[in-house]
């Protein structure tokens, strides 16, 4: 069995969450990491949290997240491409779950500091959102394309 670890330890808000995924860790992730042949981690961060957790001989390997090239690069006609989806304003986006775990809370705090950036958010869930800033635009899940054309437009 070879281990994938993706994220390692969130910090939340909320004590209790903390604390609930630290004993997990430390019971669950422990065995499960002990009887694995191998752990794949995306980061160096993962590793090191990893580390503590394995056997000696259980190898730790960092593999990141790779890109798909063909689909996200950058646009031949950037102007071209902001003036079709509407955008007049720097964007920064978010691609993701809208979940505290992804940093959504972040991102919206920023949208609250900066109101002259666009603060564009793809992803799942975001109808639980509540209380965004006029400068948010919610795109909600959108496919493959509309999500490489939003990467094409953004500045951050």
């Amino acid at each position: 069995m070879i281990l994938t670890e993706h994220v390692g330890i969130v910090p939340y808000q909320s004590a209790t969450l903390n604390m609930a995924q630290a004993l997990a860790l430390q019971t669950l992730g422990r065995v499960t990491v002990r009887n694995s042949a191998a752990v794949v981690v995306l980061n160096q961060r993962v590793a090191r949290e990893m580390q503590p957790l394995k056997r000696d001989s259980t190898p730790i390997l960092t593999i990141p997240n790779g890109v798909d090239s063909h689909f996200f690069h950058p646009p031949a006609d950037r102007d071209s491409l902001r003036a079709r989806l509407g955008v007049t304003r720097p964007i920064l986006l978010f691609a993701g779950r809208a979940v505290e775990k992804k940093g959504i809370q972040l991102v919206l705090a920023a949208a609250r500091a900066l109101p002259d950036l666009e603060v564009v958010v793809c992803g799942q869930d975001t109808e639980l959102l509540k209380d965004v800033p006029a400068s948010v635009r919610i795109v909600g899940k959108v496919d493959q394309a509309t999500l490489c054309a939003w990467y094409g437009a953004a500045d951050a």
